[in-house]
């Protein structure tokens, strides 16, 4: 046992070791363009959205990931949506639904960087990169090549330019339909972390927001990420707070059981007693039964029996009672006197040629064997 110690030790530390240097080993920067609200790397949206109770104040800010059509399935038509993706192209029933919303006073601002579907169909968007841009960090460990859009084609019958690059190319536009409008927006990546935190650039993220009207706020990225929704079967489990932490308490219960339980248990051993000797409580019996019912001439020719069985097995002599010869090899055998042996043989005679006993008889019969029986009497 102090042997496997020794392992589990030298296993435990390998581990701690090898957690510590995961731990400790920097990690390189994620350049993803992951658009998550979660992701605190350059290119998540981390910073923004926890900046939108600031820019909506009072107004509930949720993320959803859901198309349009569910959206309005669910009631969402009247909220400010936030759609970001890296190319947007909704297909014919999401962009009825838009039109829809936008209709009954919806406000929706989609940001990506080429635009594609019915809409882009309807509206004649087109993007182009023109601008490439190289940011440099002081040390020059750091380059950043980044490719910027633009609108280089729209319905400007229909749409109004509410910003612009450096350039003077198009980059935020806003279509007015029914009630309500339609922002759509060619560089992501001014709603990113990196660019939230670079300088001033925040204050123009900001000024497209300002074009939204003071609502509750969707935060949709279905169109960049999908519905983000675990791949597992359980995922209904995991779905709820309470049904998630029911599954989280009943393996863990389930983990703690094996843990405590799987150790190989001992069946208690049965104590068996032994087979006790009922030969003299049987021989009582029978000889209760025999006295009981006074019939000494039946335990007498037993006895006779047995002590012919007895000469039989142990000095194989076997004969007529009255024989000379035998009495004569039984006293020299057994080593008895011929006078003894003449004095059982003849009870036995006797005894055998009687009809009724008594039992004063059967008793002296019994003395008479027994004292034939004893060991030093016998050779």
């Amino acid at each position: 046992m102090r042997k496997e110690w020794k392992y589990y030790l030298i296993l435990g530390g390998a581990l701690l070791l090898l957690v510590l240097v995961e731990i400790l080993t920097p990690k390189p920067t994620d350049w993803t363009f992951s658009l998550h609200y979660k992701h605190k790397s350059p290119y998540g949206t981390y910073v923004l959205f926890e900046s939108l109770p600031y820019l909506f104040p009072e107004q509930s800010v949720r993320p959803v990931y859901r198309t349009l059509y569910e959206l309005k399935d669910v009631g969402y038509a009247q909220e400010n949506i936030l759609l970001f993706a890296a190319d947007f192209a909704p297909d014919q029933q999401d962009t009825e639904v838009l039109w829809s919303m936008l209709e009954s006073g919806g406000y929706v601002m989609a940001t990506a960087r080429q635009f594609g579907g019915a809409l882009a169909d309807t509206l004649k968007l087109e993007t182009e990169v023109k601008l490439k841009e190289t940011i440099t960090e002081e040390n020059d460990t750091l380059r950043i090549q980044e490719s910027l859009y633009y609108f280089s084609a729209y319905d400007s019958s229909r749409i109004e330019v509410l910003a612009t690059n450096e350039a003077g190319k198009p980059v935020l536009l806003r279509f007015n339909y029914g009630d309500g409008a339609l922002l759509l927006s060619s560089v992501p990546q001014m709603y990113t972390n990196y660019f939230m935190l670079q300088g001033e650039l925040h204050q123009e993220t900001a000024q497209s927001l300002n074009n939204l009207p003071l609502r509750d706020v969707l935060w949709n990225e279905y169109y960049h990420l999908g519905r983000m929704e675990p791949t597992t079967p359980l995922r209904f489990l995991l779905s709820a707070s309470a049904l998630r932490w029911a599954l989280y308490i009943s393996v863990g219960g389930l983990l703690l059981f094996i843990f405590f339980e799987s150790k190989r248990r001992q069946r208690a051993i049965p104590v068996v007693e032994p087979p006790g000797n009922s030969t003299v409580e049987f021989v009582q019996t029978v000889s209760n039964l025999f006295l009981r019912n006074s019939n000494h001439q039946e335990m007498a020719k037993k006895k006779i029996i047995y002590f012919r069985e007895y000469l039989l097995s142990h000095f194989r002599l076997d004969g007529d009672w009255q024989d000379e010869n035998f009495r004569e090899r039984v006293a020299h055998k057994t080593g008895k006197s011929r006078t003894e042996v003449n004095e059982v043989f003849d009870r036995l005679t006797r005894l055998q040629a009687k009809q009724h006993l008594s039992s004063e008889e059967l008793l002296a019969l019994n003395q008479k064997i027994d004292t034939f029986y004893s060991q030093e009497a016998i050779i």
